[in-house]
Formats: C-alpha cells, structure tokens, sequence
C-alpha cells in the first residue's frame, strides 16, 4: 500500500521526467500568524473530487505568505458547501468522493492557497481541486500534517491555479544542546526570497549553536522524512544548499533498517545556492554497499549537513536548503551530477596508478590458501601452487588443468587428513599427493562453482553457488541440494541482493556446529541439517557474510562492515563490533570493508579492503595493522593464514609474508600514494581544494588539505597537497595536521620531502608528543622552521634542533630515548611569518623517521 501511494503522489508532481519528493511532517507548522478574518461567502467556486476528504485548515495567503482569510470549522464551514459537505472532528469531511463545493469570496491580494488535509485510509487515489473550473491534482495524504500550498494567478477576474501544489517536506523540530549535541533550529523561510510562492517551493532555514569542537562541522542538519519512498522508479535526487561560510555540504538516506547510506557533496561559495545531482548509485553505508540493496530499501530520511567552516568561525551559523527533487534519468539540464561519494574524494579511494610489489608471486592472484602439515598449499587463478611454511618464495610444485586439476581458477582448498580438496569454478578436485580425481555435476555436485569445503570423520560438506552438497566417505556418494538467492559478486562492496538461481553465490562459507547440523551463507545465514535439509534463514537477503565460526557462546560472522555473535535459536545478534572505530587507524571517511577472514583459537585475522588487522574478542575490538597495511599499499587482501611465526596475505597482485610479532608495529615511512599511507597518517582529507582568492567569510583566511596524485616525489605517485589563501588578519592561518598514536624508538630524527609554488617559502614543522611522569601524561610540541622551495628538495630534522612551543622556541633541546608521538603538523600563518594575503600551495612527501648516526648520517 505505501509503495502505490508513493508512486500515486509522485507521478502527480513528475514534470519534465523528475518528481518533488512528497514526505510526512509533524504538525505544529503553519503559515505565518497573522490577524486574517474568516472567510466569506462569495462567487468563487472550491471544488474536491475523486477521494473521500477531510479539510482540516484552509488559508488564502498573500505575496508574504500572510493568512488573508481563513476558513473557520462548524458552522460558518457549512454556510459555504453545497450540502456535500459534513462536520467531523477533524474539520469539513466530504460525503464519499464527492464532488462537494465551496463557494466563497477570495480576497483581492490572495497569492496562494494553503491546505491541510485527511485522505480516509486505503484510499490512493489522488484527488483532484478545482478553482472556477480549473484543475489541480493533490496527492493523497493519510496523516493530517502536511502543508500543501497551491499557486493562484488571477484569470480575467476569477482566481486559478497558476501551477502545481507544492508540498512543505521538512521536518522542523529542533535539537536542544546537550554534551554531544549542537543546538539546532529549523524553520521554513518565508522571506520574499525564499517564497514557497516562487518556483522552489518550501526553503529550510538551519540556525545552529555550535560546540567548540564542533565548529568546523556543526551537526546541524536539514532533514527530511521520506516514508515509504519507492526508489525503483528514480535514479537519483538533487538539492540546492547555500551558507555564509561552510566550503561544502554532503547529503546522505536513511532506510527502514537503520541503514545510513551516504551521498555525495560539493563545494559551496559563501552566499550562493549550489545545486548537485546525486545517482543512488553513489551511496554507500557500513552494512551493505551498492545501488542495488539500496534499491530494496525502505527510505525513511534524507538528510544534508554542511561542513569546512573556517576555524575561527563564530559557533552560530546557518545554512539554507530547497526542497530536494527525485529525477529519472538524468536530472535538468545545468545540473552538475557527483562523479563520486563525498568519503571517497574524502578518502582518496584506489589512490595510486602503481601498487606497491608483493614479496612474492608477482602477477598471481592468491585467492585461497590451506595448510597441511609443513606444506601451505595457494590457490590461484593460474592453479595450484604448493609452497613450504619455511621458504614462501620457493614453490615445490605447481598444478594446472594438464596435470589432472579440474579447472585452474581455485576458489577454496580444505585438507582433509592426507587428502587436498580443491573447490574451482568449475568443479572439485581431490589429490592424494600423487593423483587428481575430480567431480563435476555429472557426478552428482549442482552445476558451476566449489567455494567452501568442511567436513568431519564420515561426511565432507561443500558450500557452492548454487547450493550445498555432502559426500559420504565411505560409499562415495553425492547429494547435493539447490538454493536460491544469495549474494551478487558483481558487487565488489558485498551486498547481497535476491537474484535468480544460477547468477550469484549461495554458500561461499560453510561450518559444521557440534550438534552436527550446518551453517552456511554468502547474503544471510542458512541453518541446514546434516543432510543439507534447510531449516532456518537468518538475517534477511541484504547482510553479506564472508566467515562463519559456531563456538560455546554462539556462532560468530565475520560480515562485510562488523564481526558479529548471533544466537543459534533465533538467530539474532548479540552482539556486533564494526569495523569503523577500529584501533591502529585514525581520521575520518573511512570506506573500508572486510574482504576476508582467518580465525584462531584466541581471535581473527581480517583482511580489509585498505589492509590487514584483526578482531580481539576479549577486548571486543577490531585492529588496524599500520606496519602491514602502509606494506600493502593498494593490495588488496583475498586470504589469509596465520601460524606462529608469520602472517601470510595472499591479494589480488601475489604474496606477502610478515612476521607476526610485528603486527602492532607502527609506520616507519610514508608516501601517501595509497589510501592506507592517509590512513596511517591520520589525515582528515576536505573534498577539494580551494580556490585562489578564497579567503573565507571574515577575511582571516581559507585553507584545504587533499591529495594530489600527480605531483609526488620522483617514484612516488600521490603527495599531501596544503593549499591556503591567507587573509589580512595576524589570525589567519594554514594548517596540515597528521594525528596518529605511535611508539617510535631507536629514532632521533624524522625526514621528508616538500615544495612550494611561486616562490620559496618558511613553514613550522610541529611534532605533537605525550610525556609521561610521575604517573600523568601531559602533551608537548616541538618546532623546526624549514625553508620550501619551489623544486622537490628532502629534509631532514634532528630531533635535537627542535625547540618546545610553549617557551617560544627557546626551550631545551629534544633528547628523547623514545617518542610517543601524537601527530605531525605543517603551518604557515600572517602572524608568524608577516605574510598577509599570501596565496599558494604546500606539497609534502616521503615522511619517515630516522636514526642519525655521529655526524648527521642515516
């Protein structure tokens, strides 16, 4: 019923192939005051049809949206029908669909027509107004708060429509301050230039007090209720926002799942409204990923926050947006359309053009990887590659489809004692060490690929596209059992969708619980017997799963956003730790996800999408890796193993092997060519750079920090890229920050690379560090001064020649035996350096810590 009603009312809005969003608001908002009279009889003519009907106010406005007559319920309401009309209630009920008419004078400086009215429940069809004869289409509302405004122009001398309703989306209550909470305001505007009279409707205006931390980003938003908004039929919206002094605004959807999807953003130019176009394709959220879960979802906000303030903006500010527009297609013509989410232009997704090289296997794809005994068997895309724990990079042996496998492209490896089961696309295989023997449908395995394998001492169970199967040992006899829906591997974020049977995967996990049943998913969780009967479907089409680990507690999933405990007999979780605050990685806009997994006795290996880490369920933490993941660059993890000594990571370009002890190991060098060398760095990225001659609202200054992906050092793909244009003002400044949590010993110096433009120029570096005495931790800064030039040129600063901020730079020297280090800074500001209205830029490379031996020398 909702869906039909949301198609109803948008089609009734659609003009030129795009749609006004219609959506619920609470009640309370109401024209202007003011002290109109009632309205009077007259020889104008109010016609309602094609659906039972309830006015519950009715208002004509003038050019001020200024009330200028107003119907008054009971009696006088009934002087002015035609007797097709009863009192309720509510207001002035309709007799069935009518039609029923009112006949009234419409004072001369009427400019609209505002109604609030009641639709009977389950009826969608749209009704329709009639003015002296002329026609309009309202949307049927159920809900009684809505605000519909209608147009009126006068034709000869008789009032008509002069275009279509126009509906207030907006959901005004506001938000009282509190210890996480700005205060926020909302209110529609109503000022001549914003008029819901002129062609964009209702205007949100957003006033906020901000806290001091959150200045730059108030959270302040425009909000929207979009109940029951059928999304399948559009392709994407666009809004129009302006502000003072906000650099850029972002959009993002909410759906009935408490889903967040992420939107996009741009750039905005103090007191000019900007528009941007936003396909659903773009958005993005921490559960599942991709236009298509996005399509099955139930809408139930839209939201648009700004951001960039200057720092020293005042903690009040406010901001406008239009009503936002649902659009097929493309949108209008003049409309700029987002290439890309605001968190990747934030994160600088796929960064760099070269990826870092592997240890070994350069050119293979390592997709599975399986011990037996001193052996770690690699599948690949090439095969089968047999390798010993002790020397990774020397294969013993390697197997393709000329040897006896069935197909080259493995999938999973599982050893079952002295026997290799290998799961391909097209089949499975078994080796003995010696010989293949390999099973296909026509030995009784569903069609299409092998993607999981368990087993215990009489029966082997194996996960597939399209179903499950198990095989008894001892008569050798498959049975194998078809399912249906499950996860689409086109998509790379891991959202599962219901799909035909045959075009996704069913089980690419599988596990055996102790009670003998299985479990086994891909989107969702199926609970089978051991004869692969299924029993229950847990978690619904949309939650993708990669692993599978029933214990004591509950079954454990490692999903594509969280590690979760679900209980067995209901199969609800218990508890659920994301992958979004994990520890080791700092900033914002994070966009990762979990592309594989490898569990232990005392936790999980994970491979992520911008590294590698690990879930602790004694802390009930995810980790961050910083030493492995910066190792990886672009890599992308596809498997995982783990023994005692070693950490092996097989990704999509070869092999990498890393001593395990070093884990929590920090960076010791960056190049800010890959997303994980950001991440590490813990660089907070703004969406763009400014640019030249903005100077902000106040005139103190405007300044960004992006990436630049073209002007790295030699070799080196990306670099940090600090943009400013300084103001006037001795306040005015830039800053590049890099905040991180980091033990570095056996260092006395860091180094990196940097330039400017135009000419050479003098910037403070800044090394934030925490000391700790007699039990307390205080934060210190400690400052070099370097001199830029416009050439790529290294450098290098003993800690020695750094002096302390807080006594001016004339402090005692810095002569640590170890450093905690809390984040890097690079500043230029009017004050201290006497450069006002200095444009230009600051690039920044190769960032890494040093041990100097007698002499300056590495």
């Amino acid at each position: 019923m909702v869906r039909r009603l949301t198609v109803l009312v948008t089609s009734l809005l659609a003009s030129a192939g795009w749609v006004a969003l219609a959506a619920a608001q609470p009640t309370g908002i109401g024209i202007p005051t003011s002290s109109a009279g009632p309205l009077q009889a007259g020889t104008d003519t109010l016609t309602f049809s094609g659906a039972p009907i309830t006015l519950l106010s009715l208002d004509f406005v003038d050019k001020q949206c200024q009330s200028v007559a107003a119907l008054v319920q009971g009696a006088a309401a009934l002087k002015l029908s035609d007797g097709n009309w009863t009192e309720s209630q509510r207001g002035l009920a309709l007799k069935g669909s009518g039609p029923g008419s009112l006949r009234c004078r419409i004072p001369t400086e009427a400019a609209g027509l505002v109604l609030k009215y009641l639709c009977a429940g389950g009826v969608f069809d749209p009704v329709t107004l009639a003015l002296n004869g002329a026609e309009v289409q309202l949307a049927p509302f159920h809900d009684g708060t809505r605000q519909t405004l209608v147009p009126l122009t006068k034709n000869g001398d008789q009032f008509q429509p002069a275009g279509e309703p126009r509906y207030n989306l907006w959901d005004l209550q506001g938000t009282p301050p509190g210890p996480r909470n700005d205060e926020v305001q909302r209110e529609i505007d109503y000022s001549p230039a914003h008029s819901p009279l002129t062609g964009n409707g209702y205007c949100v205006h957003v006033s906020f007090v901000a806290r001091p931390e959150s200045v730059t980003s108030p959270d302040a938003s425009a909000y929207i209720p979009l109940h029951g908004v059928d999304v399948t039929q559009y392709d994407g919206y666009y809004v129009s926002v302006k502000s003072p002094d906000a650099r850029y605004f972002s959009t993002s959807l909410g759906d009935s799942n408490g889903f967040a999807w992420s939107g996009a953003g741009m750039r905005l130019e103090p007191e000019e409204w900007t528009s941007i176009a936003v396909p659903f394709e773009l958005h993005r959220n921490y559960t599942t990923a991709g236009d298509g879960v996005l399509k099955l979802s139930e809408l139930t906000n839209l939201s648009v926050n700004i951001g960039g303030r200057p720092g020293d903006a005042p903690l009040t500010g406010e901001f406008w947006v239009r009503n936002p527009v649902f659009y097929k297609g493309s949108p209008p013509k003049g409309i700029p359309v987002a290439k890309k989410p605001l968190q990747e232009a934030c994160a600088v997704r796929n960064l760099s053009p070269e990826r870092r090289k592997p240890h070994f296997f350069e050119g293979v794809s390592i997709q599975t990887m399986c011990r037996q005994g001193d052996t770690l068997w690699l599948g690949t895309d090439r095969g089968l590659i047999k390798s010993s724990l002790s020397q990774p990079g020397l294969p013993m042996a390697q197997y393709s489809v000329p040897e006896g496998l069935v197909d080259d492209d493995v999938q999973t490896l599982y050893a079952d004692g002295q026997n290799l089961w290998i799961g391909t696309t097209c089949g499975l295989s078994r080796f003995d060490g010696k010989e293949f023997e390999n099973f296909t449908s026509e030995n009784g395995l569903l069609p299409g690929p092998v993607l999981a394998v368990t087993s215990n001492d009489k029966y082997l169970w194996f996960g597939m596209a399209r179903g499950i199967a198990r095989y008894d040992k001892s008569s050798g006899q498959i049975v194998a059992r078809k399912g249906s829906g499950g996860w689409a591997p086109e998509s790379t974020g891991g959202q599962g969708v219901p799909i035909q049977e045959g075009r996704g995967v069913y089980a690419d996990s599988i596990a055996l619980d102790a009670d003998g049943s299985l479990w086994h998913a891909a989107a969702g969780i199926w609970h089978s017997t051991s004869d692969c009967e299924q029993k229950n479907h847990y978690l619904g089409t949309t939650h993708r799963v990669l692993s599978i680990h029933p214990t004591q507690e509950g079954v454990w999933l490692v999903s594509a956003y969280a590690i979760e405990l679900m209980e067995r007999e209901e199969g609800l979780i218990k508890s659920s730790y994301g992958i979004h605050g994990r520890q080791g990685i700092h900033g914002e806009h994070h966009d990762a996800f979990i592309t594989c997994a490898y569990p232990e006795p005392d936790g999980i290996w994970l491979g992520y999408s911008d590294g590698v880490g690990w879930f602790d369920p004694k802390e009930k933490k995810c980790y961050w890796s910083p030493s492995f993941s910066v190792a990886l660059g672009s890599l992308v993890p596809q498997s995982l193993f783990a023994d005692a000594r070693s950490v092996w990571v097989g990704t999509d370009n070869g092999l990498l092997v890393f001593p395990r002890a070093r884990a929590q190991y920090t960076w010791t060098s960056l190049e800010y060519s890959a997303p994980a060398d950001v991440w590490a760095a813990g660089v907070d990225m703004d969406p763009e750079e400014i640019e030249s001659g903005d100077r902000g609202r106040y005139g103190q200054g405007a300044y960004s920090v992006t990436l630049d992906d073209e002007e790295g050092v030699p070799g080196s793909p990306g670099a940090l890229l600090l943009a400013f244009n300084l103001g006037k003002d001795a306040k005015s400044k830039a800053l590049m920050s890099q905040r991180f949590d980091m033990e570095v010993t056996g260092a006395n110096a860091f180094a990196f690379c940097a330039k400017t433009d135009g000419r050479a120029r003098e910037f403070f570096v800044d090394l934030r560090v925490d000391v700790k005495e007699a039990g307390r931790t205080r934060s210190e800064v400690w400052r070099a001064q370097v001199s830029v030039g416009t050439k790529w040129q290294r450098f290098t600063v003993p800690f020695s020649t750094m002096r302390l901020v807080a006594d001016n730079g004339r402090g005692s020297p810095m002569t640590p035996d170890a450093l905690h280090l809390t984040g890097v800074d690079f500043s230029r500001s009017v004050a201290d350096f006497q450069c006002p209205e200095d444009s230009g830029k600051l690039w920044v490379d190769k960032l890494e810590w040093k041990s100097l031996r007698a002499g300056g020398r590495a």
